[in-house]
């Protein structure tokens, strides 16, 4: 049997790397046998395509882990950081309460006046809304990180 048959039947029993050396062996006795060169860009696309699903799969468990994974956090870090985010949700939502209600009463677009060192600043009331929202999401975010890093993996 020709080599060219064997890789053939190598590409057909799954055998890339058996199929690639045969055809690379006719092709160095013959570059110009198209056949050869046609059955090689197969075998190297298949090849390919093999590579390509497998970084898929490592990247798709890889954005599964959990960022906490990477530092592994002893026991007294991970009370730390549970302590830490139960005082951002709760900081966060006992300063957004006044201008929670502020805002229901007058309105959120309601101008709000505050000092600083430059003179007086009038502010939307809904302005006044972020810091505490920020420190509530990233609170929550931590828990939630925490909570999967503990008894989701």
């Amino acid at each position: 049997m020709e080599p060219l048959e064997q890789a053939h039947l190598a590409l057909i029993r799954g055998d890339l790397e058996e199929a690639r050396q045969l055809v690379e062996g006719v092709l160095e006795k013959e570059p110009d046998n198209l056949p050869a060169m046609k059955l090689f860009n197969k075998v190297r696309s298949q090849q390919a395509r093999i590579r390509a699903e497998q970084i898929e799969d490592e990247s798709r468990v890889q954005a599964r882990t959990n960022w906490l994974n990477t530092f592994d956090p002893s026991t007294a870090q991970v009370y730390l950081m549970l302590i830490g985010a139960s005082i951002l949700v709760g900081v966060g939502f006992c300063l957004a309460i006044n201008p929670f209600i502020l805002g229901l009463r007058h309105g959120f677009s309601y101008q709000v006046v505050k000092p600083t060192f430059l003179g007086d600043g009038h502010y939307p009331v809904h302005f006044l809304l972020v810091g505490p929202l920020i420190m509530f999401g990233l609170g929550v975010f931590l828990l939630y990180s925490l909570f999967r890093y503990l008894w989701w993996d």
